[in-house]
């Protein structure tokens, strides 16, 4: 009989414990916030920037095909990004866009054949290339965690250590995105 109350006890007080939890809301930390601001701050140069068109030499390797050419890459401050590569194997394109109520995204390959993205690749930031848009884009929308982790080094160089994850705003099943960034100190002003 005394086990049988210790076990409930213990349970009863273990889902109160999960659905105490369950009701707290997190908070940014104040330093990892502050130091997020000057990153975005140093890396747009304190001006306000809507969209931003890059282009270079880009390399693909996808199992055997190791393609090389030119890439241009387009994104905007709302969410979406455009990346066109001319390879030696053909011309390849990949839209997404977050903008709206749930994220988007297509591909197409030589062919030119569109194709709807799966989810799983609409997880990254639409601006992957240009890393001012998503630090901007976890500063102006709600439902972001920024945690300062502390100094680190990281490949060599000294880096304070932040962490960033949301609670999915899409409809999808419930989880967790947990973005990681080291910035390199001597970067910020």
């Amino acid at each position: 009989m005394q086990v049988i109350r210790l076990f409930f006890l213990f349970s009863v007080s273990f889902l109160l414990s999960i659905s105490l939890a369950a009701q707290q809301t997190a908070t940014s930390s104040t330093q990892a916030l502050l130091l997020l601001q000057r990153s975005a701050a140093a890396l747009s140069g304190a001006q306000t920037l809507t969209d931003v068109t890059l282009s270079g030499t880009a390399r693909r390797v996808a199992g055997s095909d190791d393609e090389s050419g030119t890439g241009i890459f387009k994104a905007l401050a709302s969410g979406a990004g455009r990346s066109d590569l001319s390879l030696s194997l053909g011309q390849r394109s990949e839209v997404v866009n977050f903008t709206g109520t749930n994220p988007t995204g297509a591909w197409s390959g030589p062919d030119r054949i569109s194709h709807a993205m799966s989810y799983h690749n609409l997880l990254t930031e639409p601006a992957w290339f240009f890393p001012s848009f998503a630090i901007a884009r976890r500063l102006s929308t709600t439902g972001y965690i920024a945690t300062y982790v502390g100094h680190e080094t990281h490949n060599g160089q000294v880096v304070e250590h932040i962490s960033v994850s949301q609670t999915s705003p899409f409809r999808i099943p419930p989880g967790r995105c947990v973005v990681r960034a080291f910035i390199p100190g001597r970067l910020l002003p």
